[in-house]
């Protein structure tokens, strides 16, 4: 009888800091959950846009160039951008897909990149390099032709609410890094009307 009253005791006077633990993390907790600043920024590059594409297969060499359109929105409340692409690409047509999203935890951005061009997935994370500028983001991916690792680093840079660019930069077997893409978003509204 001593012990069940001693263990009815610890559990009483156990549960408040229970509660107070659970209390303490819930701050924290609310602030993973919720949007913040960040997601208020990226939500400013929803829209239609038109993009210009460079692509690089060697350093030096003059890029090929195609031109796309692509429309962004916010998705899961606010909590990842959203760009999806289309348009005729190397004669053939094309269609991609980018997710970004901020944690506010890690503070990290993460980027998945996907398209009909391929059945893989380019995941690449990083932080601001400068605060709502740009962000640096790594990864890599593998050459499907060697299937050896191709280290990529990407830069996001917004330049204002109507313009941003993203650059690609590759680097694999000890060779040195090279920009391999560029691609140049303005916003639709912006442009003149074609005859």
């Amino acid at each position: 009888m001593r012990t069940i009253l001693y263990l009815a005791l610890i559990s009483c006077l156990g549960m408040p800091a229970l509660f107070a633990q659970k209390d303490s993390i819930a701050d924290p907790w609310t602030r993973y959950t919720q949007p913040g600043k960040v997601h208020e920024f990226l939500s400013a590059y929803k829209g239609s846009w038109q993009q210009s594409s460079h692509f690089w297969m060697t350093a030096g060499e003059k890029p090929q160039t195609f031109r796309i359109s692509a429309s962004a929105e916010m998705l899961l409340g606010g909590r990842f951008l959203q760009i999806t692409q289309s348009g005729p690409m190397a004669g053939m047509p094309y269609e991609g897909t980018l997710l970004l999203g901020f944690n506010t935890t890690s503070e990290e951005f993460t980027c998945v990149q996907t398209s009909n061009f391929g059945t893989g997935s380019l995941v690449l994370s990083g932080r601001w390099k400068e605060p709502f500028k740009s962000i640096e983001l790594r990864g890599e991916m593998k050459n499907p032709e060697t299937r050896l690792a191709v280290k990529v680093r990407q830069n996001i840079i917004f330049t204002d609410t109507d313009h941003f660019r993203i650059e690609n930069y590759d680097q694999q077997d000890g060779s040195t890094e090279f920009k391999s893409a560029e691609y140049v978003f303005s916003r639709s509204a912006l442009l003149p009307e074609k005859p």
